[in-house]
């Protein structure tokens, strides 16, 4: 796809892509073919009452952590991913 064709796109009088063009610009964007027509996304609307309930302690957890100075969130987030074994020994 070439730089000519998205410009085309982009303009408000310009062409509008085919499905499968439509299709190459959402993986590129990383988003779906809903939100480049709409902007807007349905799935990612629904998909917070997809996620499990979280915790009310991780919830406290998460507020404290992100009450702390930078400096020290990243000590505490680096030490709670080794804990967790996503991380190794530095």
């Amino acid at each position: 796809m070439c730089l000519r064709s998205i410009e085309n796109y982009i303009r408000e009088n310009g062409s509008i892509p085919s499905a499968d063009k439509a299709v190459q610009i959402t993986q590129v964007l990383g988003v779906t073919v809903e939100y480049l027509v709409t902007g807007t996304d349905s799935l990612k609307k629904n998909s917070a009452s997809i996620e499990p309930e979280i915790d009310n302690e991780i919830r406290q957890l998460i507020k404290a952590i992100n009450n702390l100075p930078k400096a020290k969130q990243r000590i505490v987030i680096k030490n709670a991913l080794y804990l967790a074994g996503v991380l190794k020994e530095s």
